[in-house]
């Protein structure tokens, strides 16, 4: 049954090694939690293990912060929940709602992404046009064809 096809698959059994992902998911402290999109690996790549292409997260960034999370506080934490540098950034109501349809498992990632977009280049208004900015200079429009925006 499907037990054993969970148990036994070779494929399933690879993708349960967290510590055999490839590039920079491998090593990455939230490989546990996320573990990067198999599927764009695959479809990217031809093999399931290696790094999520698209991902911008680097590695140990964020090791102390995983270090302290107790299972107590998993379920307290919000996606986007400011930062020192963040806390400053204010967020337009527009920009807040775009920002909830996208899907929620990915939803910290591409929050973190923007906040770390709007430090570097000293923006503190996140807009809907500061969105369309960071979303035309990222890897997945040129990939996936702009479509429509989320």
């Amino acid at each position: 049954g499907l037990r054993e096809i969970w148990d036994t698959s070779d494929l399933f059994v690879q993708l349960r090694r967290r510590d055999h992902l490839g590039g920079r998911c491998g090593p990455c402290e939230l490989n546990n939690l996320c573990g990067g999109c198999r599927a764009r690996a695959y479809g990217m790549t031809g093999d399931v293990l290696a790094e999520d292409p698209l991902c911008t997260h680097e590695p140990g960034s964020l090791q102390a912060a995983v270090d302290r999370l107790r299972p107590a506080d998993v379920g307290a934490m919000e996606y986007g929940q400011p930062a020192t540098a963040a806390a400053a950034l204010t967020w337009e109501p527009e920009a807040k709602e775009r920002m909830q349809r996208i899907p929620a498992f990915v939803r910290g990632m591409v929050t973190r992404a923007v906040e770390s977009w709007c430090e570097k280049n000293g923006v503190t208004v996140v807009s809907g046009p500061v969105l369309e900015e960071i979303r035309a200079r990222m890897p997945t429009p040129k990939v996936f064809g702009m479509g429509k925006p989320t």
